[in-house]
């Protein structure tokens, strides 16, 4: 597969617009087309420049700035990815939806931690060093941009009169995003195996 490809693939799968659905049900719910519009994209631009910040500086970042091993925040953040990966299998919308909290800016909670998280951090890094800074950030745009369109489309889809079994379109995404969990769990996997493996614990 061309790096492009597979790095845009990669970056939004771990965006998962099936679990960023039902993460963010009640946004879609409670806001016109305009305001949810305004919201998913000002969100966009805050994970992109953070996204591309990983994708241009890399590693760096952690080892010189931070003074961490990018392995701990591998090996750590896999682990993140783990436990919301089960969650989600497990327990469904209700728990996930926990991660936003109740933060006062709609903005914030949704570009952190739903779009902003280890997976997409580790994915931006991967993107700039395979990609080099330039094409690794149009990579995380690209898959931003695919997200965002998703969404708008999803939004006016259960907005539209004709639209009359919500639940049944609700209960499709659900099924949808717990199946894209056993994925999100792998990755989790890979990404912790990869940590320990560049630190020396795996042969």
């Amino acid at each position: 597969m061309d790096p492009f490809l597979g790095s845009t693939t990669l970056f939004f799968f771990l965006l998962n617009p099936f679990l960023m659905s039902t993460l963010l049900i009640d946004l879609v719910q409670g806001l016109t087309f305009r305001s949810f519009v305004w919201v998913l994209f000002k969100a966009g631009a805050i994970s992109v420049l953070v996204w591309s910040g990983f994708a241009t500086f890399g590693e760096a970042i952690f080892t010189q700035v931070l003074q961490v091993d990018f392995e701990a925040f591998m090996i750590f953040g896999g682990l993140i990815l783990l436990v919301i990966g089960y969650r989600y299998m497990f327990v469904g919308v209700k728990a996930i939806k926990e991660l936003r909290g109740e933060g006062k800016s709609l903005v914030g909670s949704v570009a952190m931690p739903v779009m902003i998280g280890p997976g997409t951090i580790s994915a931006a890094v991967w993107s700039g060093k395979a990609l080099g800074p330039l094409m690794g950030s149009l990579s995380v745009l690209v898959a931003t941009l695919l997200l965002l369109f998703f969404m708008l489309v999803f939004k006016r889809l259960y907005d539209h009169e004709i639209v009359r079994h919500k639940a049944w379109i609700e209960s499709y995404i659900d099924i949808a995003g717990r199946l894209s969990a056993l994925l999100i769990g792998s990755f989790a996997v890979q990404m912790i195996y990869t940590g320990l493996k560049d630190w020396g614990f795996l042969g």
